[in-house]
This record gives structure tokens, C-alpha cells and sequence, in this order.
């Protein structure tokens, strides 16, 4: 059996859009039956990643979810998937920069730069969005 989580993730506002967007970019990672040199990560249902895009957007506060639901400024949620090793990647980055030591470097939970974004843009495999409004009342 094969257990799959999050173990990465940061997140950036697009304002690029038409309405402002939240995108978390999620590294998927695999416990389990590895058999294949490299692992093979099997396909991730996209109602599951789905369901974990509503799941995020009604745990953030009151005023997220009345722009989004109510006052439609702000798109549906978006996960993009990435990589293996592109985390790995935007520490480098990061550190080469010279923003921390390697024993000192946590991943950030919001990424500005737009070097680390166009990384972790480069190393999006797949992209999925909120299906529908978070729970929302006045």
C-alpha cells in the first residue's frame, strides 16, 4: 500500500489574473511499496487534490473566504504540484544568495523572488484548482 502527504510547500499571490490568486506549490512524497529504480510516483486523483484545495481555502480566515465567495477578488486556490528535488533547488538558490546557511535555511512559506518562482515554476508537473467556493457565511 502506498500512503502519499505533502512533505514541501510554499506558496505565492498571483496578481497576473484577472481576480488575485493563491497558488501553494506541494511537493508529494511516497511511503510504501518503492520497487522501481527510481520510484515511480503513481498518478494523483485529481478529485483528491481537488478536495484538498477546499480543505485549504476554508481553513484560511473570514475576510479570504468572503473575497473569494462574496466579493469574487480573489480566483479559486490553486496546487501545483512539483518535481522531486525542487525544493532541494530553491535552497540552493536561496543560500546562494546568500539569505542563510545551509544549517539555518528553512523552506519560506511565501516566496516573493522572482528567481525562486520562475523555479518553481520550471518544475511544476501538474496544476489543479479549487473546484468550487469555500464555505462562507455574512
Amino acid at each position: 500500500m502506498t500512503y502519499k502527504y505533502c512533505s514541501h510547500y510554499t506558496r505565492s499571490s498571483s496578481t497576473h489574473a484577472t481576480a488575485q490568486r493563491l497558488s501553494v506549490y506541494a511537493l508529494r512524497h511516497l511511503l510504501g511499496d518503492q520497487q522501481t529504480n527510481p520510484p515511480q510516483e503513481p498518478p494523483v486523483s485529481a478529485e483528491d487534490v481537488e478536495e484538498c484545495c477546499i480543505a485549504v481555502e476554508e481553513g484560511l480566515d473570514y475576510v479570504y473566504r468572503r473575497c473569494r465567495t462574496n466579493d469574487k477578488t480573489v480566483g479559486p486556490l490553486e496546487i501545483r504540484v512539483v518535481k522531486a528535488g525542487t525544493f532541494e533547488k530553491l535552497m540552493d538558490l536561496f543560500i546562494a544568495q546568500g539569505g542563510a546557511s545551509i544549517n539555518q535555511y528553512k523552506t519560506p512559506r511565501c516566496v516573493k523572488s522572482k528567481a525562486a518562482l520562475k523555479l518553481l515554476n520550471a518544475n511544476v508537473s501538474s496544476c489543479y484548482f479549487s473546484p468550487r467556493d469555500p464555505a462562507w457565511n455574512a
